[in-house]
Parts: structure tokens; sequence; C-alpha cells
């Protein structure tokens, strides 16, 4: 339904954007798979490397009378303050899986939105990767102390879910 066309970032960007997070600063970064290596040294900075491929979950999919297994459906979320209240089903078309290295420059990785354990990844040469049996995780929040603050840094593995074709879709409001 959505189709993100990549723009290059202008020099000198990912250099401010890398600053900003050694020194302290907080980050959303809605990761979209076209986004090509121009952000490779954020990922290894914050130990968050997106893997390849899309999610399917035929078991979510079909639960919600939903025919493409490429649409996840959360109804329940993880103990966490972004999602603290949060009691609503959303839609996470074509979600790419995320994984995230504990203690990488300091930041303690929390799973953030997660499938559950009947999902697998497409790949690319279309064979299957099947999930662990805690399932597949495609949003990561991380946060470490810089200073006397909490740094909070936000990662997704990709932004469809936010598209106005989805808007009206299940609980996306």
């Amino acid at each position: 339904r959505s189709r993100v066309v990549p723009v290059p970032l202008p020099p000198g960007a990912v250099d401010l954007v890398l600053q900003h997070v050694r020194e302290g600063g907080s980050l959303l970064w809605l990761r979209e798979p076209e986004t090509g290596a121009a952000l490779e040294p954020l990922a290894a900075l914050l130990g968050v490397q997106r893997l390849a491929g899309v999610i399917h979950d035929p078991t979510s999919a079909s639960l919600y009378r939903i025919e493409d297994p490429r649409v996840l459906v959360l109804g329940t979320y993880p103990s966490h303050p972004v999602v603290a209240g949060l009691d609503v089903e959303t839609l996470f078309p074509g979600a790419a899986a995320l994984a995230g290295d504990e203690g990488a420059a300091g930041f303690a990785v929390f799973p953030l939105l997660r499938t559950g354990g009947g999902a697998l990844r497409l790949l690319p040469d279309g064979s299957r990767d099947a999930a662990p049996a805690t399932g597949i995780d495609f949003a990561l929040a991380l946060a470490r102390t810089a200073g006397d603050t909490e740094q909070r840094v936000l990662v997704t593995g990709d932004t469809d879910f936010l598209a106005n074709a989805y808007v009206a879709d299940a609980d996306q409001r």
C-alpha cells in the first residue's frame, strides 16, 4: 500500500546524529530497509542490526482475519513506559526484524515489539528462517545513563505502520 522513496542524507548528517547520541541525546530511529549503508555507523554504535527479510506471522493474521501474513497484529505489549496503558490492537505491515547487542556502548536493550512464537522471516531469496520460540523483535528500546540523565533510544525495523493507508485499520489512531 505504501512505498518509501529513499532520499540521500545531506553531507555531515550522519556525523551530527552520531555526535548527538555520543553526547547523550535521545533518538527515535524509524528505520527503513531502503536506507542502505549510510546509517550503518549509527547501527554499529547502538548495537542494533536489521535482519534480512520480512516478518510473516500466519497465526496473528488468521486470528484477526487478515489474509496477508506480512501484516502483524499485536494486542498485548510488554511492561515498558513507551507502551504503558496501550490495550488496543495495532497493525504492523511489512515489519522487519531487529537484533540488539546487549551492552553495546553501554546500552541496555529491551524488546519493545515482538511477534508470537509462530512467526518467521521470509528472506529475500525466498527461503524461510524460523523464529525462536520467544518470537521476533521488530522494535527495540535502548537505555543507558549519560552523565546524570537517562539516555533513551527507540528503533523500529520498518515504518509502514505509520502510513496513512493503515490509520483507519484496527486501532491505529
